[in-house]
């Protein structure tokens, strides 16, 4: 019988060199952080710790500067950062399959999008405070990064409407709808995901929720409300 077998984990040569890459990084940390140790000799304890992976995003976030390429001296970006602390707590999570300790199985809830666990919940606020990280540093750096829409008024809402109606047809009385829902749920279906107290405040002129987001892209970021 056959010893081969097909995992869950990714097996394309980018995925594989993602996780070595993190894995490279996260052993130059323990390095400058004095853990004695790599990551593969690490305790389920420390593999299990919100402290650890604080320290960690910390080291890719503020820290670390990437060296032998093109973007020599540069600090990860965003979404960079944030992909590496997912696969290396994902790696944990791999390693740790077999253990029965229920703590370990609770802290692993941080990966799951749906979850409203404390360790769900601990994760989406070091993920947010990473993008605000960069995000400051984009600011200190002069980088181009607002791609703010125009606010719409609901005087602006009031003169489309009564151009639309003037037109009365079908297609226009459509097109009203759009606009009514647009303005009152606030952008397109996927974007409610993203919504946070922390990053919502209420428009006293337009009587609306005004919300702002912070969105990665694979090359660059902004922030547009």
């Amino acid at each position: 019988m056959t010893e081969e077998r097909i995992g869950s984990s990714g097996v394309s040569a980018s995925t594989q060199g993602n996780q070595a890459n993190a894995k490279r990084i996260c052993n130059e940390f323990l390095l400058a952080n004095d853990y004695n140790q790599q990551w593969d000799e690490l305790s389920e304890t420390t593999l299990t710790s919100p402290e650890f992976y604080e320290r960690l995003a910390y080291y890719l976030a503020k820290v670390y500067k990437i060296s032998g390429n093109k973007n020599n001296g540069e600090f990860l970006k965003v979404n960079v950062i944030k992909s590496y602390l997912n696969i290396m707590i994902k790696l944990a999570q791999n390693k740790l399959s077999s253990s029965t300790n229920a703590e370990t199985k609770l802290f692993f809830t941080c990966l799951l999008t749906s979850s409203n666990s404390f360790h769900a919940n601990w994760l989406r606020g070091v993920r947010h405070n990473i993008d605000r990280i960069c995000l400051e540093r984009m600011k200190e750096a002069g980088d181009d990064y607002d791609e703010s829409a125009p606010p719409m008024s609901r005087e602006n809402l009031k003169l489309m409407i009564q151009a639309y109606w003037k037109a009365n047809t079908n297609e226009t009385g459509m097109r009203v709808m759009s606009l009514l829902t647009l303005f009152f749920v606030g952008g397109r279906s996927s974007e409610p995901t993203w919504m946070d107290i922390k990053n919502m405040s209420w428009s006293m002129d337009d009587l609306a929720v005004d919300l702002n987001v912070y969105a990665t892209r694979l090359y660059r970021s902004n922030y547009w409300s």
